[in-house]
């Protein structure tokens, strides 16, 4: 979607120790791709709109938003904020482009719902929830809001669309 990209931003919970395991990778990853990290901590949803500015300042060309509780509890100001300073971004659950956001690229959570129920009846069969093996994600989602796309002046090639789960028209 921006294979020109240089400078990447991430918005991510700085109190979540989940979200700092990412950071680690996601830096790594930039470095491996020679695209320039740029970290945007918050810890609650009133440092929002300070993490844009500085990600605006920064001149942040895309942005990589995190799924963590602050983050997800506040999906209409993140969009909102990401519009604002025309910054295409992307999200780790489907819902995001529902309600405006760019894409995302998340496992499928129905497809994971449905895995909680054989568990469920496994450990209702008399398994002990120990002895389960955990499974990793196999099913995969990529929606695409060619709305969103649109007001940021974005072509989605032919190449992307085709790829996509879903697209938002």
């Amino acid at each position: 979607i921006l294979p020109k990209v240089q400078r990447v931003g991430i918005l991510y919970d700085a109190s979540d120790p989940n979200d700092m395991l990412g950071l680690a990778r996601f830096e790594a990853d930039c470095g491996k791709l020679k695209i320039q990290p740029i970290r945007a901590p918050v810890s609650k949803a009133a440092e929002f709109a300070a993490a844009f500015n500085s990600l605006a300042t920064r001149k942040a060309q895309a942005l990589l938003v995190t799924n963590t509780g602050v983050i997800s509890a506040s999906t209409a100001s993140i969009i909102e904020l990401a519009a604002k300073h025309r910054l295409p971004a992307t999200y780790g659950s489907s819902n995001w482009p529902d309600v405006g956001g760019l894409f995302s690229y998340a496992a499928d959570f129905q497809d994971l719902y449905r895995r909680v129920a054989a568990y469920l009846n496994k450990i209702f069969k008399g398994a002990k929830p120990g002895d389960i093996p955990v499974e990793q994600p196999t099913l995969f989602e990529f929606v695409l809001n060619m709305k969103t796309a649109k007001a940021l002046g974005l072509k989605i090639p032919g190449s992307i669309l085709v790829q996509a789960t879903r697209v938002i028209e």
